[in-house]
């Protein structure tokens, strides 16, 4: 078999029964010892094919990077601190948000304090989950769901925040690079020109698994290229593949993007109906592909009977798979 089959099927508590159990992974020390301190990065948006050259949006617009008098601004640095208190039982996340000249647009914004002890929730009070080397977040507000995928390399690490309406169907995602103490911008040990194809790779999978359920053992894959461009391929788990590389240039329901530098893969759905499996993917692989990070979310969605209420996002599968090369 080629890596671990990567099955679009529901996956649930009572699947991993079969597993003996798996390692355990303790939620806040990921979140403490691994997210906090001052990350500071370049957040860039991307939009939906019908404006789209060569994957960018030409008219952005969204909560992080409008202002109502100025209008947009694309890209922007922005300093994310996680400040964690002295005895380790509190993290406070505190925003500021800069122009390229780093001037400053706006902050700091405090966004809250997780304490130890307490579920780690998001934006809108959604269970953020960790896993070695990554974690994700989705959340819902009236006529659209939010998903946010991130990997960590050392210093570093990379985000894809994916924004998703319901009803009309358009989509846009940001995506983030952030170095500790570091706008991580024009660092070619972090985000290197792409390359093509990808060196091949061994690693291992790390799946999630809710709490006080069984979880299944790490297991061992290989990869003779990028993964992601692999699934999205003909034939490829995530079907109905869409080329953004170069601009959109094929129908189908999943869109895939190469960036130029940073050997950084994006898979994102490009439509999605209520009650239906969608996956967003992140794959970064710094240093010309020796070390490589990927990260798999499932989830579904079902619309609200009541008007004008968010959808309910319902979490289906986190997959992390890490690996380096031969």
């Amino acid at each position: 078999m080629k890596g671990l089959t990567f099955c679009l099927a529901l996956a649930s508590a009572a699947a991993f029964s079969e597993y003996e159990q798996g390692p355990v992974y303790d939620q806040w020390s990921l979140y403490a010892d691994d997210q906090s301190g001052k990350w500071r990065g370049v957040w860039e948006k991307y939009g939906r094919d019908d404006i789209l050259i060569l994957g960018r949006l030409l008219s952005p617009s969204g909560p992080w990077n409008q202002d109502p008098e100025k209008g947009p601004v694309e890209p922007r640095k922005v300093e994310t601190f996680l400040d964690l208190s002295s005895d380790g039982s509190s993290l406070t996340q505190i925003n500021t948000q800069y122009t390229l000249n780093e001037d400053l647009l706006s902050g700091p914004t405090n966004f809250g304090t997780q304490y130890e002890g307490n579920p780690i929730l998001g934006p809108g009070g959604a269970l953020v989950r960790f896993l070695p080397g990554a974690f994700h977040y989705f959340g819902a507000v009236p006529g659209r769901i939010i998903f946010e995928v991130g990997l960590r390399i050392d210093d570093a690490r990379v985000r894809v925040v994916y924004f998703f309406n319901t009803s009309t169907k358009l989509w846009y995602y940001t995506m983030i690079k952030e170095g500790l103490d570091d706008f991580a911008t024009g660092r070619s040990d972090l985000y290197a020109k792409t390359t093509n194809p990808s060196p091949p790779w061994n690693g291992v999978s790390k799946i999630w698994a809710e709490a006080g359920a069984t979880s299944p053992p790490e297991t061992p894959m290989t990869w003779a290229d990028s993964p992601l461009k692999e699934q999205t391929s003909p034939g490829g788990a995530l079907e109905g593949w869409v080329d953004c590389t170069f601009g959109c240039k094929h129908e189908g329901r999943y869109l895939y993007y190469e960036l130029v530098t940073g050997n950084i893969r994006i898979v994102v759905p490009k439509d999605w109906a209520a009650g239906e499996v969608g996956t967003i993917a992140l794959e970064w692989a710094p240093a010309g592909g020796s070390q490589r990070l990927v990260a798999y979310v499932q989830a579904t969605y079902d619309e609200s009977i009541v008007p004008g209420a968010p959808a309910t996002v319902n979490f289906v599968k986190f997959e992390v798979q890490t690996g380096n090369g031969p």
